[in-house]
């Protein structure tokens, strides 16, 4: 089985990276694909077509977020819903 995980440098991300032995686990961090980009994650799926995701990447740096609102949006928001389609 092929699993993808998102978010593997975080701490949810990288905890899970070592809980599926015997099966191709896919660790992206935040360098290795860029998931606001919409291209980039469509053609990233068309080709490594993976049977489960898990979607640990996120925005955490909270006083961050509320002097910079887009980034957040665009990480937490927008990137998620292109890795959900």
């Amino acid at each position: 089985m092929r699993i993808l995980i998102t978010g593997a440098e975080g701490q949810v991300g990288s905890a899970l990276c070592n809980k599926f032995p015997g099966n191709e686990v896919i660790a992206l961090g935040k360098h290795t694909l860029d998931i606001t980009n919409k291209d980039q994650v469509s053609t990233f799926f068309r080709e490594v077509k993976p049977d489960i995701v898990f979607h640990c990447a996120a925005y955490t740096q909270v006083d961050q977020c509320e002097k910079d609102k887009k980034k957040p949006y665009e990480i937490n928001g927008i990137a998620t819903g292109l890795i959900a389609q």
